[in-house]
């Protein structure tokens, strides 16, 4: 967490020594699910971070469907195949998208992810420690704000993820929605095998 630039709460009482599994049960049980996600940002390996980012970027694109899919389809092809011509895509991707693309974040990662800046003389310079992980956190926690039901859009990310850590694929149901006394109930039964499907086309 320290490397990743990243911190939990002081409400959190855990020691500097726990265990992520730990570390995840107590955010668990204290209810601190943003912090569940930060710490799974850090925890997981750069390419299955990257698969992370990638399933909410594509949440992101479905509330948003004039986002360009460039950067998460660059993306994506980079956790299928890792090689320099992938990673020269992302390059190309992030140099030619839009600033306003908000799923760059998911390209980013997985350009960082080498541990480096990128191809040719960048692959010299070590990207910062920090940068997949915060990148990864970025994509995830932007998607949970755009979505109608935050809260449960939270736990879907969170199972995700904790789905990819234990060698999943992160396809898991997306959990029913909160319903509140003055609420009804939303139907929306949109599941992580739609967005990943169209991923792997």
């Amino acid at each position: 967490m320290a490397i990743a630039d990243m911190e939990l709460s002081d409400d959190i009482d855990v020691p500097a020594s726990a265990d992520t599994e730990y570390v995840l049960r107590t955010l668990d049980a204290q209810e601190e699910w943003d912090e569940m996600v930060m710490v799974l940002s850090v925890a997981l390996p750069p390419r299955e971070a990257v698969w992370w980012a990638c399933a909410a970027a594509r949440d992101y694109i479905k509330v948003h469907p004039k986002t360009p899919t460039n950067s998460v389809r660059a993306a994506e092809a980079w956790v299928f195949d890792p090689n320099e011509k992938t990673l020269a895509e992302i390059e190309t991707v992030l140099a030619t998208n839009s600033p306003n693309d908000k799923t760059g974040l998911c390209a980013a990662a997985a350009l960082y992810a080498s541990g480096s800046m990128g191809t040719g003389d960048m692959s010299n310079i070590a990207a910062p420690p920090s940068a997949v992980a915060t990148s990864v956190f970025g994509m995830n926690m932007l998607a949970m704000g755009e979505a109608e039901d935050p809260e449960t859009h939270l736990q879907w990310l969170i199972d995700r993820g904790l789905d990819i850590a234990r060698g999943g694929n992160g396809k898991v149901s997306r959990p029913a929605p909160r319903v509140d006394d003055d609420e009804e109930d939303d139907d929306d039964t949109d599941d992580i095998e739609t967005a990943m499907n169209e991923g792997e086309t």
